[in-house]
Parts: structure tokens; C-alpha cells; sequence
């Protein structure tokens, strides 16, 4: 199958969470190829760290599956196809800088996952200029979803975020709002370890211990949704905000 993570703002964590999405389904036994179609190329620079093996950030709880990432831009249509008879799943790195591998990757994706991390004006302009794209390029088997990513505010104000992003996502029917994630230390750590969050593990604080286990949840959830594993689940560590509507 093909999933895309990928959207038209940058900065929203496309590529930290595709290669723990790869990093999950390794864990898994299954064949995972990560596209990278960003000109920073940071799924392949974070596979060269895994590969590397000089693992400095905590513990690695699990052996580090190989995942292969292959760097594409343009049209590539073709491309995916070829890697989707070879692999049990393909994971698309894309954004606004390629806009036509893009438009040729929702050609044939099964599913599309768009990350969330700006002000709700922006959001619905960009949203909106995704939802174009989507119904011009007609593909019926491709799902929609968008979420929030890292939403930086707590308590009240954390709550009215959330729900903002949910309102703004709900304008858009072709999208279907996801669970969101947090920003959490051990997230940002992965991307510049060449690991994933379920392969480091430091137990120096409770404070740390907390902040893997709330990273790990909530990837576990977005994993589950994307990949099909289970019925819809929440993260055991979060409560949602009670006008959060799903």
C-alpha cells in the first residue's frame, strides 16, 4: 500500500513522522520503503544516521531494522507502482517544494495523511488549496486525513486549539481529522538519531519516562489508523477535550 505523509505548509513534521510510521511497520516484519521527495532529503540523511549505528540517545530497546529510503522528485507515478510490487508498504515524503510528485504520488496513494502546526487562518487557506488538488486529481481510493501536530498550548487554550484545527478540518469533507500528536522530546530526538521513538529509551527522570511513553502512545494510535491494525483507539496517557468531537 501507499501512504502519503505530506502537505503544502512546511515545518509541520511530515518526515519525523513518516520515518516512525517506517520504523513501526520494520518493527512489524514488513518489507518498508520511505520515498523521499523533499530537495533537504531528510528521510535519507536520517537513514545514513541509522545506518551509521552510533546510537548516543538513550537505549536502543529493539535491534534497528534496516529501512530502505529511496530519493525521488517529479513525476513519480511510475516509480511507486515499481515499489509497490516489491514492498509490503510505501511511506511518501512530500510537500509544497515538489508539487509534481505530489499531484503524481495522490494518483495512486491509498491513503494521505497531512500534519497540522499552523495558525487556523493559514491552515484553512492551505487546506483548501489541498482539497483542489485532491478533486482535480480524482483518485477514489485514496482516504484523507489531516491532524494536529505539536500543538504548543496547554490546559484551556490547548483545548480551543484543538478544537479549532477540528473545525477547520471539518470544513473540508474530504479530510477525516485524526488523533492528535504532541510535541514530545523523544519525537524530536528520532529524526536526528536515525532512530524511531519505540528504539530509544532513556530512563534518566520520571519526567522523560513520561514524555516517551506519551511519544510512543500516540504514534502507536497514528500507526493504527494509518496501517489498518485495529478498531479506532485513543492514547491511554491523553483525555480529549470534551468539545472535541470525533
Amino acid at each position: 500500500m501507499i501512504h502519503i505523509i505530506g502537505g503544502l505548509a512546511r515545518g509541520t513534521g511530515k518526515t519525523t513522522i513518516a520515518v516512525n510510521l517506517a520504523v513501526d511497520r520494520a518493527e512489524k516484519n514488513k518489507r518498508v520503503v520511505i520515498v523521499d521527495c523533499e530537495p533537504d532529503q531528510s528521510a535519507f540523511n536520517w537513514s545514513k544516521l541509522r545506518s551509521h549505528g552510533d546510537h548516543k540517545i538513550g537505549s536502543i530497546l529493539q535491534g534497528t531494522p534496516p529501512i530502505d529510503v529511496v530519493c525521488a522528485s517529479g513525476d513519480i507515478t511510475l516509480i511507486l507502482k515499481g515499489l509497490n510490487r516489491v514492498y509490503d508498504i510505501v511511506i511518501v515524503d512530500v510537500g509544497a517544494r515538489d508539487i509534481k510528485a505530489f499531484a503524481s504520488a495522490m494518483r495512486v496513494a491509498d491513503n494521505l495523511y497531512t500534519p497540522i502546526y499552523l495558525s487556523k487562518v493559514y491552515s484553512e487557506m492551505l487546506l483548501g488549496e489541498l482539497k483542489k488538488m485532491i478533486l482535480e486529481i480524482k483518485n477514489p481510493r485514496m482516504r484523507c486525513f489531516a491532524f494536529a501536530n505539536r500543538p504548543v498550548f496547554i490546559g484551556e487554550a490547548w483545548n480551543k486549539e484543538l478544537v479549532q484545527t477540528g473545525e477547520v478540518v471539518f470544513q473540508y469533507n474530504v479530510f477525516t481529522l485524526d488523533w492528535p500528536l504532541m510535541e514530545h522530546e523523544a519525537i524530536r530526538q528520532s529524526i536526528g538519531s536515525g532512530l524511531g521513538v519505540n528504539e530509544i529509551y532513556n530512563d534518566d527522570s520520571d519526567w522523560v519516562v513520561s514524555d516517551w511513553l506519551g511519544a510512543h502512545d500516540e504514534l502507536e494510535v497514528l500507526a493504527n489508523h494509518v496501517f489498518g491494525d485495529e478498531p479506532f483507539m485513543r492514547p491511554k496517557y491523553h483525555n480529549p477535550p470534551a468539545e472535541f468531537v470525533w
